[in-house]
């Protein structure tokens, strides 16, 4: 609001936001128009008729997916890297397991990162595990130990004794 006659002008520096129109006289309106936001929390100071307003956009939601989203895993173990993209770098996110047999590192980080899955020897069976990263699901496979059952070769020459039992 102005007197009649009086020019004002608005102004903004910000790829995010217009202001329609730029300038008037007299009384009138000025439409802000902000983009969305598709990563961090961000701020700005618009000026409308010589006085300041800020505007503050809260952050995009965070959405996350990684890569792989499974590993099959020999009996003798391994570590391998899980790769988490982030929305933007405000995300921060966490890792879970409940298995004694795997170990993640690092267990939370923010926007984009890389998780090092350390799976251990398996003498047993098979086992599977579902482990969590960054929201997401991540299935971990590995084989049983192979189990050579073949029986031990005498050599040529060497006589095997029986021992009495005791």
């Amino acid at each position: 609001t102005t007197p009649d006659g009086c020019a004002w002008t608005s102004s903004e520096n910000y790829s995010w936001i217009s202001l329609l129109p730029t300038s008037g006289s007299g009384d009138g309106t000025v439409r802000v128009t902000v983009s969305e936001n598709i990563g961090e929390a961000r701020s700005a100071t618009i000026t409308i008729a010589g006085q300041d307003h800020t505007i503050n956009q809260d952050p995009a939601d965070c959405t996350y997916s990684i890569s792989p989203t499974s590993r099959l895993v020999d009996a003798d173990g391994e570590a391998y890297d899980v790769t988490i993209t982030a929305t933007h770098n405000g995300c921060d996110w966490t890792t879970s397991e409940n298995y004694n047999w795997i170990l993640l590192s690092p267990t939370s980080g923010s926007g984009d990162g890389t998780v090092t899955v350390t799976v251990s020897a398996n003498y047993g069976t098979a086992r599977s595990a579902n482990i969590t990263i960054a929201g997401r699901s991540h299935r971990v496979d590995q084989e049983t130990e192979a189990i050579d059952l073949t029986p031990p070769t005498v050599p040529t020459g060497v006589t095997i004794t029986p021992i009495d039992d005791y």
